[in-house]
């Protein structure tokens, strides 16, 4: 495959999370009811549509998770849009956070994570502080976890969980409230070492999902420079070879707990 440089690869990433930049998704279908979807150019689908925009469709099957605009669907569920009653009626509204995560995966086997926390409109009223879930395995890179907000300053962190081995909750302060009319904007980052499993000769990068609430996640990886992949499963959305490595990306929408292993088995 062509060589790309490093301004290329960010573009390309960039473009593809380009999707999921709102922090709170307006979802308008349940988490088990599929939705049959009749695109304008032939094809035909079935499965979860949430509602990301106005105007803008999350459409995910047990194989893709799509991002359609309302121009591009012709029916849903045997109706014209705008006006769908299962998009208007089934499951009301909740908020579905969105997360854009880069993995960077090193020769020893440790990896360097880093994700965004982003609000797509301005905020209404001054904001002081935000919080977000933790899944009980997460608790295991609080070591080295560290957030920033758009301006890079470092936030202190409050940690709580509701029993030993639970899930619970990390609360940041901001040094810097977020005004009314700006976005909310935050980064944050840690380190693992010893990530990457050996197995029989191979090794396997491995992120399982299990959040501690529903997410739409777009996650990159990318691998050691020379690596050779072996295999990515499941499909991902796009598979690249860089000067820097390989890249994958995957986007899905995960229900809270919900596991569903992405995987790239490789060899240096």
């Amino acid at each position: 495959m062509r060589k790309m440089n490093g301004i290329m690869i960010l573009a390309l990433v960039l473009l593809a999370l380009t999707a999921s930049q709102v922090l709170l998704l307006r979802a308008r279908a349940s988490k088990t009811e599929a939705h049959l979807v009749r695109l304008k150019d032939g094809a035909e689908l079935s499965g979860l549509l949430l509602e990301l925009q106005p105007a803008r469709y999350l459409l995910q099957d047990a194989e893709r998770c799509l991002v359609l605009k309302q121009d591009e669907i012709r029916s849903v569920d045997g109706e014209d849009l705008p006006g769908v009653p299962a998009l208007e009626e089934a499951g009301g509204r909740k908020g579905v956070l969105s997360m854009e995560a880069f993995d960077r995966v090193h020769a020893d086997g440790s990896l360097q994570t880093h994700y965004t926390i982003r609000n797509g409109s301005p905020v209404k009223r001054v904001l002081t502080g935000t919080s977000w879930g933790l899944a009980p395995h997460e608790f295991e890179f609080l070591g080295s976890y560290r957030v920033v907000d758009r301006f890079g300053q470092e936030l202190p962190l409050e940690v709580t969980r509701e029993s030993e081995q639970g899930p619970g909750r990390i609360t940041a302060r901001f040094p810097r409230p977020v005004l009314p009319g700006e976005p909310l904007e935050l980064i944050a980052g840690y380190r693992l070492e010893d990530y990457v499993i050996r197995d029989d000769g191979e090794l396997v990068y491995r992120h399982a999902g299990d959040y501690p609430e529903n997410r739409l996640v777009t996650r990159s990886v990318l691998l050691p420079m020379n690596a050779e992949v072996l295999k990515v499963s499941p499909e991902p959305l796009y598979h690249l070879e860089t000067e820097q490595g390989p890249l994958v990306v995957w986007r899905h929408y995960f229900a809270k707990g919900e596991r569903l292993p992405w995987e790239v088995r490789y060899r240096l």
